[in-house]
């Protein structure tokens, strides 16, 4: 997934609207449908399975919601920020390849207007193509422009092929899973682990204060804070914790570090809430704070 998307989702004013901002949502949303494009999986699942009312059931949301239309239809939200397009399911992909000298494996796809008219039968199975969308992933098909380490803008091929791995994220369809099927997580869970992953840069882990990861993701503190706690729970993430200094004035503190866990032999089945948590002091007690000037 491409690191920028979660600053365009997190930036979008539309969004944020809501008391609770669907920016978690959003992002989920389109990991998914980024998945089926990928894997070529509209030539594979039933067309039951890939409806609107399919995918928002996966998600945990009820299948006849509408309160996320806006993000999801033609010409909402991701459509506007280009991050997907609307098309109809004759534009789908089948299936997919790559080339054996390909040491990279790049996709190469057919898709469904590519088959003949036997072939396009047998996957229509007597139904119709007749009002039946899919999501185009454009950051993932097309081009994009993430921000590098100085702040500017640069010029990549789409995440899915050569030149466009910088500056993303992978994230294992194994969590997904894992959170979209555990009540106790659910997309703000799925979603935070991959903020904290996108965060990585060069590194193995994030030090990241929990103001910065509310204003860099969208999330209220107190989302925030559920969805650590069971993502520690299920040890889907391993936090160093910090501790929190009162008043603290101009002294500064070290931020948590944050580790996710992508061995999935390596989560908890059931929740396990003793893990490390940080201690609160007050400024005047640190062995370094000097009175008048902390």
């Amino acid at each position: 997934m491409p690191n920028e998307v979660i600053g365009m989702l997190v930036k979008d004013e539309e969004l944020n609207k809501k008391k609770a901002p669907h920016v978690a949502f959003a992002y989920t949303y389109l990991y998914i449908i980024t998945w089926l494009y990928r894997y070529a999986k509209y030539g594979v699942m039933s067309f039951e399975e890939i409806t609107k009312p399919a995918i928002l059931k996966i998600m945990g949301v009820a299948e006849t919601s509408s309160e996320y239309n806006y993000i999801i239809k033609r010409g909402g939200v991701l459509d506007r920020l280009g991050l997907t397009a609307t098309l109809s399911y004759t534009e789908a992909p089948i299936s997919w390849w790559t080339y054996k000298e390909d040491k990279h494996g790049f996709p190469e796809f057919t898709y469904f207007n590519d088959l003949e008219e036997t072939s396009r039968q047998i996957i229509l199975n007597g139904q119709t193509t007749k009002h039946r969308q899919i999501k185009e992933p454009l950051l993932a098909t097309g081009f994009r422009n993430p921000f590098n380490e100085e702040g500017c803008e640069e010029d990549y091929n789409g995440t899915f092929y050569d030149e466009g791995k910088q500056y993303t994220h992978q994230i294992g369809f194994d969590v997904f899973i894992e959170c979209m099927t555990n009540e106790d997580l659910g997309i703000n869970a799925f979603y935070l682990y991959a903020f904290l992953r996108s965060r990585y840069g060069a590194n193995t882990d994030v030090s990241i204060a929990l103001e910065t990861i509310s204003e860099e993701s969208g999330l209220k503190p107190t989302t925030r804070d559920t969805a650590l706690k069971m993502l520690k729970a299920y040890h889907l993430i391993f936090c160093i914790p910090e501790d929190f200094c009162l008043e603290r004035g101009e002294y500064t503190t070290n931020s948590s570090t944050y580790k996710v866990i992508e061995d999935s032999n390596r989560w908890n089945e059931i929740p396990n809430f003793d893990f490390p948590t940080r201690k609160v002091y007050h400024v005047s007690t640190h062995v370094d704070y000097e009175d008048g000037t902390g």
